[in-house]
C-alpha cells in the first residue's frame, strides 16, 4: 500500500515537472503576445499600463505577413523587449469594423506596423516586412532614441553637418528606420553633382522623389533606352514612382490637364521600361482610372505623401 502511494506520489511530481517545463518553454518561445482586443481597447490598455501600442496591420494571404509572424513576431528575445514596452494586437483592415484603420492611417501596404505612445500618439510607421534585427532597431530607437545612432546623426545634422560622406551615411540610417528621406535626399543633390553611372546615386535619384523637370530625370529620359539596359530595376521603379508622383499632384490639384500632358510626354519611356505593347490610349485610360480612384480616396480623407508638391 505504502509503495502503490510513493509510486503515485513520484507520478504526480514528474507530471508536474513536465507540466511546468512545458509551459515555461511555450512561453519562452512565445515572442510578442497579441491581445485579443480591438484598437480603442489596445489604447486604453496602454495608457492604464503606461505603455506604448504596437499594431500590426496585416491581410488574409500576404506572404511577408506571415513570414514577420512565422519568423520575426516570435522571437524571444524581441518578444520580450516588445511584452515589456508595449501592448500589441493584429488588425485585419479587411474586416468591417477595422476598415477606418486604414484611411485613417494611410495603410497601403502589407504588413504596415504601427507604434503609438503611452497617449495613443503614432510615433513610427514602419511600412513592410522585417529582419528580427531590424525591426528591434527600430522598435528601440521608437522607445531610447537619444541612445541610437539615428539620434546622434540627427543631432549632428542639425548642428549643421552638410559634408558629402556624412549626408550619404544619414540617408542611408533615415532608410534603415523606416524614415522619410525625400526632403534630405534633395537637399543633398542641390549641394553635390549626382553621377547617373553610378548605381548608388540612380538609388538616391529615387529616393528624391522628383517629378520629370527636374535635369537629372529629363537626362535620363533623353537616354532611356540605354540607362535601362544598364539598371533596369531600378528605372522601372523610377518611372513608376514618377507616374504616381505625377498623377498625385492632379489630384491635389483637380487637373486631370497635368495627367494628360504628362502621359503623351512619358510615352516612349513607358515603351522602353514599362510595356512595350502599351497605345497612348491604354496608358491614357490607366492612367485616368488611377486619377479618379485617387480623386474618390482624397474626398475620403485620403493623404498625399509629404513632399511631392516640392
Amino acid at each position: 500500500m505504502l509503495v502503490a502511494l510513493l509510486n503515485q506520489i513520484i507520478c504526480m511530481k514528474a507530471f508536474l515537472f513536465f507540466l511546468f517545463t512545458s509551459l515555461s518553454l511555450v512561453s519562452q518561445a512565445e515572442g510578442i503576445v497579441f491581445q485579443k482586443i480591438g484598437f480603442e481597447e489596445a489604447k486604453a490598455l496602454a495608457l492604464k499600463s503606461k505603455k506604448g501600442l504596437f499594431v500590426d496591420v496585416y491581410i488574409d494571404g500576404c506572404a511577408p505577413c506571415k513570414y514577420m509572424c512565422d519568423r520575426v513576431f516570435n522571437d524571444i528575445e524581441l518578444g520580450n523587449y516588445m511584452n515589456s514596452h508595449f501592448i500589441s494586437i493584429q488588425i485585419n483592415p479587411s474586416l468591417s469594423e477595422n476598415r477606418s484603420i486604414k484611411s485613417k492611417f494611410n495603410i497601403t501596404c502589407y504588413p504596415t506596423l504601427l507604434c503609438f505612445d503611452v497617449n495613443g500618439k503614432l510615433i513610427r510607421k514602419i511600412e513592410g516586412s522585417k529582419e528580427i534585427n531590424e525591426l528591434k532597431e527600430i522598435v528601440k530607437n521608437v522607445i531610447s532614441p537619444e541612445e541610437s545612432p539615428l539620434y546622434k546623426m540627427n543631432q549632428e545634422y542639425k548642428k549643421g553637418n552638410k559634408e558629402n560622406a556624412f549626408l550619404r551615411l544619414y540617408i542611408q540610417t533615415l532608410k534603415e528606420n523606416d524614415s522619410s528621406v525625400t526632403l534630405i535626399t534633395r537637399e543633398f543633390i542641390n549641394l553635390y553633382s549626382l553621377n547617373l553611372e553610378s548605381n548608388l546615386d540612380l538609388k538616391l535619384l529615387c529616393d528624391a522623389e522628383f517629378l520629370s523637370d527636374n535635369k537629372y530625370m529629363i537626362l535620363i529620359f533623353e537616354n532611356i533606352a540605354r540607362y535601362n539596359i544598364k539598371e533596369p530595376v531600378i528605372i522601372k521603379k523610377l518611372v513608376k514612382q514618377l507616374i504616381e508622383r505625377t498623377i498625385d499632384v492632379a489630384v491635389v490639384k483637380r487637373d486631370y490637364s497635368i495627367v494628360e500632358k504628362f502621359s503623351s510626354s512619358i510615352f516612349k519611356v513607358y515603351l522602353t521600361v514599362i510595356n512595350p505593347a502599351a497605345t497612348s490610349e491604354s496608358i491614357q485610360k490607366e492612367f485616368k482610372y488611377k486619377y479618379e480612384n485617387r480623386l474618390i480616396q482624397k474626398n475620403d480623407n485620403w493623404i498625399v505623401k509629404p513632399g511631392i508638391l516640392n
